[in-house]
């Protein structure tokens, strides 16, 4: 074949390449803008999960060309060296700070979301106590059971009260049941369906009447975590006042960020026998991590977010959902629509309407019972054409 015939062929050929490739990258575009507005149309109706919807991070954009990797122990350099580190640390401070656990005591990280928080927590607990037995109500999140299993130690499933916290009582029973085996207590800040908060303090009052010296307080605080601290008249729930060894927060719930994402906070001394097994030469790294790669891009999300709100923002963030979560109540009782509120909590427990506006707002339902949470994108607005919406059970959606 001739060099002429050579470069005709290869000039179809591109000419065909590029025209598919052009044809292809368009279709996707317009792929990609159709699921945008699908997202953003939902965004715009949502009450029933904990997730803040009201995010500014536009600007960050440019990062996505990027591949920011916290590989590792947030607490130790690599040779990835790609990472985000300092700003994850300054997070970690940030919480360590609100809960009043000493800096130089503190060891944590961020992963990428409330369950591996939660599994942390339970991975420290049992390294502490390897003949202890996890404890968690049947309120709790599914995580906990799930991660229990995947520690090999399935645990207790104790009774809830009608209101979702501890049945205390009936907590207690258990743990003399099985005699003085160490306490792996998986406590929650916010019960996913009810908001309940378990009250640790009665828990160690009763520890200490029935002379229970061992054991490990893990708080899943992944919505109420994020709130709690900034809360006016709130529980006092910190480090300093209670004797809680680990907690974890999901920090694209209340703090907001656009990504799953989740802080662990717990005292360094507990992490030291895992900390001796995690040197990994390759990296140049210990990995205490359950993860190991970590999403770097989440971490400077949250460190601008804590730098661009602060205490007296996330203060008026509360204040914000607590007055809408007041008002949403007003007008849910104003038109007889059975409800309740726990003490502290955003979450407002219904009964459950129809499928068609329990689609429409995306409501988390349990039985005969759905929940509405208020986070900071709900308005009173939202609450008012929801409120229209339960009037009218014939009410049509479009």
């Amino acid at each position: 074949m001739s060099t002429q015939q050579n470069l005709f062929i290869n000039s179809i050929f591109d000419t065909t390449v590029t025209a598919d490739l052009k044809s292809n990258s368009e279709s996707l575009l317009e792929e990609i803008d159709k699921i945008y507005e699908d997202l953003y149309e939902k965004h715009q109706h949502y009450l029933g999960y904990p997730f803040n919807l009201n995010l500014e991070y536009a600007e960050f954009g440019k990062f996505l060309n990027l591949q920011p990797n916290n590989l590792g122990d947030a607490f130790y350099s690599s040779t990835v060296n790609i990472d985000t580190k300092k700003q994850e640390r300054e997070v970690l401070k940030f919480f360590a700070d609100v809960y009043k656990l000493p800096w130089e005591e503190a060891w944590g990280y961020i992963g990428h979301g409330g369950t591996e928080g939660n599994l942390c927590g339970m991975l420290v607990a049992r390294e502490r106590y390897p003949d202890g037995i996890f404890y968690f109500s049947e309120a709790s999140h599914y995580s906990i059971k799930k991660n229990a299993w995947i520690l090999g130690k399935p645990g207790e499933v104790i009774p809830s009260q009608p209101n979702g916290e501890f049945d205390y009582n009936a907590l207690i029973e258990r743990i003399l049941k099985n005699g003085n085996k160490p306490v792996l207590l998986v406590a929650t800040l916010g019960t996913t369906m009810t908001g309940a908060i378990d009250n640790v303090q009665i828990i160690v009052d009763l520890f200490k009447k029935h002379n229970i010296k061992e054991y490990h307080i893990h708080y899943d605080g992944a919505l109420f975590g994020g709130m709690i601290p900034f809360m006016e008249n709130g529980p006092e729930l910190n480090f300093e006042t209670l004797p809680i060894d680990s907690i974890a927060i999901s920090g694209h719930k209340f703090v907001g960020c656009p990504m799953p994402a989740g802080i662990f906070l717990t005292r360094k001394k507990y992490i030291q026998k895992i900390l001796e097994n995690s040197d990994v030469s390759y990296v140049g790294t210990k990995d205490t991590t359950i993860s190991g790669c970590r999403n770097g891009l989440s971490a400077l999300l949250l460190w601008y977010q804590i730098n661009r709100k602060g205490v007296e923002g996330f203060k008026q963030d509360v204040r914000q959902c607590m007055e809408v979560t007041a008002y949403a109540k007003a007008r849910l009782d104003s038109i007889g629509w059975n409800n309740f509120v726990n003490p502290w909590s955003n979450t407002i427990v219904i009964d459950k309407p129809n499928d068609a506006i329990c689609n429409y707002w995306s409501l988390a339902c349990e039985g005969d019972k759905a929940h509405i949470i208020i986070m900071q994108h709900v308005t009173k607005e939202h609450i008012d054409l929801f409120i229209e919406h339960l009037l009218n059970s014939k009410y049509t959606i479009n």
